[in-house]
């Protein structure tokens, strides 16, 4: 029996001898094969497919450019004016306000503090007793080297005296000579040359006294602590009874008096601008606990060391070999010329320092420079334009005199440019020939 001649597209018919488990399973996983006249048709139908998604995808990415070149170009660009007036650089710091001088009370001799003669706060002046130390050692020094003095002083007043008497009653004394006769000697020079010697030994010893005594009184005075400076108490750690060695173990001064009258700051001031700082420099010192006080400064030290120098310094080799990415700044002292009476040492204190001070100046916002052709310039809005183009804009090249974070004092250079004027925000863009037009709207 012949079988069935298979169709395309159709599963052959298997005749019923033939069928097994395992070949019903194979003929129903068997494809259908495609004919010669759909496979050719198929395969320019996927080229058409794909050529399509491209363009598709073209399409869509050129959509989008387009809208962001549109977006940008319809963005109105910030404007800002171009004022005259005055300018000043300031180069700025902060720091803790100290007095100028400042004494540190301490006691030279140890002992327990006996009497305190003032308190924190109080008015002192120069050779005031500040408080007195219990010293029962150096009492008993004075004690001995004031016997020791009055004994040297009697001890020269007796070989005063025994010179005294060598010299008025002659002393003749009997002797022999050579040949055993007796024979009167006039003694007289021999005790009166005993005497004198004896009066320069007390002499030097009533000398060597009074030095001990004098060297023991000097030493119980230091129990007397008295103000080297006139000034205000600004720190007091002591009261009657308190142990000065205690005191001392624990690093702190007994006493601290400051002349409040003259008070200084000293500000840290970056490499980038210890340059534009010279001594004499005024500046101008505001502080936290008053904010509206401004006292007057001058600039009266500049440090030849810079700040880290000084830390590797102390540090040595410990600190490593690694680099320091810290900032490189020197310390600068300003002192306040009449500082207000309300202020304490120890307040945090901001500093302007006027490095530069112009009367009459072009000044732009620091925003607004930006370059032509690589040299500084700002971009000029034709006045009479409410809505222009970079092409619009005119390129005003400039000198820039000096330069705050928010400001620019400035020359023109190639152009026209006055008060007044509006300059479009272009910070960063070059401006030669080829650049994109963008809108720029003009300020009120």
């Amino acid at each position: 029996m012949n079988s069935p001649t298979p169709q395309h597209g159709k599963l052959p018919v298997m005749p019923p001898s033939a069928k097994t488990a395992n070949t019903t399973v194979e003929l129903n996983s068997f494809t259908p094969l495609t004919s010669a006249s759909q496979a050719k048709k198929k395969g320019p139908r996927k080229a058409v497919i794909i050529v399509g998604v491209v363009i598709a995808l073209v399409a869509v990415i050129a959509i989008a450019v387009n809208s962001i070149l549109n977006a940008t170009a319809s963005k109105p660009l910030e404007t800002v004016d171009v004022t005259e007036g005055a300018f000043e650089d300031v180069v700025q710091g902060k720091a803790s306000l100290q007095p100028v001088r400042t004494m540190v009370a301490s006691s030279e001799v140890e002992g327990i503090v006996s009497e305190l003669k003032v308190s924190e706060g109080q008015q002192v002046q120069e050779g005031d007793v500040l408080y007195t130390v219990k010293n029962d050692d150096l009492d008993t020094a004075v004690a001995q080297a004031r016997s020791a003095l009055q004994t040297a002083k009697d001890g020269v007043t007796q070989a005063q005296n025994r010179l005294n008497t060598a010299k008025a009653a002659p002393s003749v004394t009997q002797s022999m000579d050579a040949q055993g006769n007796p024979i009167l000697v006039d003694s007289t020079a021999v005790q009166i040359s005993d005497a004198q010697a004896q009066l320069n030994t007390a002499n030097a010893t009533l000398t060597s006294a009074q030095q001990a005594y004098d060297a023991a009184v000097e030493k119980a005075d230091k129990r007397t602590v008295r103000a080297t400076v006139s000034g205000t108490v600004i720190e007091c750690n002591i009261t009657e009874g308190t142990s000065l060695a205690s005191l001392s173990t624990q690093g702190k001064a007994p006493l601290r008096v400051a002349d409040m009258t003259s008070l200084e700051v000293k500000v840290p001031v970056s490499e980038i601008d210890i340059a534009k700082v010279k001594e004499g420099q005024k500046g101008k010192v505001t502080f936290d606990a008053y904010p509206d006080l401004v006292s007057e400064a001058t600039v009266t030290h500049i440090s030849q060391t810079s700040s880290n120098d000084a830390a590797a310094s102390a540090a040595g080799a410990a600190a490593g070999a690694a680099a320091s990415s810290s900032t490189v700044r020197y310390e600068v002292t300003l002192q306040i010329d009449s500082p207000d009476e309300r202020l304490k040492s120890g307040m945090t204190a901001h500093v302007d320092i006027s490095t530069l001070s112009l009367e009459k100046t072009l000044i732009v916002p620091a925003i607004a420079l930006t370059d032509s052709d690589g040299d500084p310039a700002v971009a000029k809005v034709p006045a009479d334009s409410q809505l222009a183009t970079i092409e619009d804009v005119e390129y005003v090249k400039v000198k820039v005199i000096a330069q705050s974070a928010s400001q620019a004092a400035i020359e023109v250079v190639d152009g026209t440019l006055s008060a007044g004027d509006k300059l479009a925000i272009v910070s960063g863009k070059s401006t030669t020939e080829g650049s994109a037009p963008a809108s720029v709207t003009v300020g009120a």
